[in-house]
């Protein structure tokens, strides 16, 4: 379906949309969250959404019915390369090597 979408979304076919279509429960929980995304980003913090989750760092919240709050529900099991200052993203030592040698030959 997501390749179907890009090309309805063409400039050629401008009278059809496609988005996901998510249950009003995933999309209140994503308004909630996203106000709270826009509070860690002014921060200073690396935060995104999926789906009904919020990821601040290597962190990951939900919004929860019951207590009407965003509460903890674990670390990423495997870090995420985060933007530094000035745009880039982590890099390891190898891949440091490998940019500034190539960077050096041109």
């Amino acid at each position: 379906m997501t390749k179907a979408s890009s090309v309805l979304k063409s400039d050629t076919n401008p009278k059809y949309s496609v988005q996901q279509d998510y249950t009003d429960r995933v999309k209140r929980h994503k308004r909630i969250l996203g106000e709270r995304m826009v509070r860690e980003r002014n921060n200073g913090r690396y935060a995104s959404i999926r789906y009904d989750k919020l990821f601040v760092n290597d962190t990951i919240y939900r919004y929860d019915d019951n207590t009407d709050q965003i509460v903890y529900v674990g670390k990423r099991s495997r870090p995420c390369a985060f933007p530094q200052q000035g745009g880039e993203k982590n890099r390891t030592d190898d891949e440091q090597r490998l940019v500034g040698s190539q960077s050096r030959e041109q």
